[in-house]
């Protein structure tokens, strides 16, 4: 979005990625290599807390849904509903976010960049410099309590302080 304000003449006064990656395709070998051995490490140490059977359970649910054999909610069939229903749409935003993700191809961006990182997530690369940092002007990183998912539900108060602070340092 900042992309095509700044390519049609736009002012963008502030640009904050919030936890936010390209697809792995597009990281360097080694970042690919480090990120997978991270994955691995974390689905290993989930799979040790649980019994035998909860981390065959787990092996396996994990492989079906990478595979494509099971849907997003564990397999469970969805009622039939309307297409506008809550759960049609978000399994659409989903859908359509995987989209948006595969063809991405970051580029280079004449301007100041935020990124405000979750503090507790082993699915994404633990530092987002290396990919993020040669394509602005400036690239700044800020750590906030919480994983990806809540920091912005449970945790929030991290992001939106920072959030708040951003949008505050544009009115001096």
């Amino acid at each position: 979005m900042a992309q095509r304000l700044s390519d049609s003449g736009k002012q963008v006064w502030l640009l904050v990625l919030i936890d936010a990656y390209p697809h792995s395709r597009n990281l360097s070998r080694g970042q690919r290599l480090r990120l997978t051995v991270q994955r691995a490490a974390r689905h290993i140490s989930e799979m040790k807390q649980r019994p035998l059977r909860g981390a065959m359970a787990y092996l396996f649910g994990g492989l079906r849904r990478r595979l494509g054999i099971e849907g997003v909610d564990g397999g469970q069939d969805l009622p039939e509903t309307s297409r506008l229903s809550l759960a049609h749409t978000r399994l659409q935003v989903k859908d359509k976010s995987y989209v948006a993700l595969a063809r991405y191809r970051p580029r280079a961006y004449r301007g100041d960049m935020k990124f405000i990182k979750s503090e507790n997530d082993t699915y994404f690369p633990r530092d987002p410099a290396p990919i993020w940092a040669n394509l602005a002007t400036s690239f700044e990183v800020e750590t906030v309590p919480g994983n990806h998912l809540n920091m912005v539900t449970t945790h929030f108060e991290g992001l939106s302080g920072a959030l708040t602070r951003y949008l505050g340092e544009l009115c001096y």
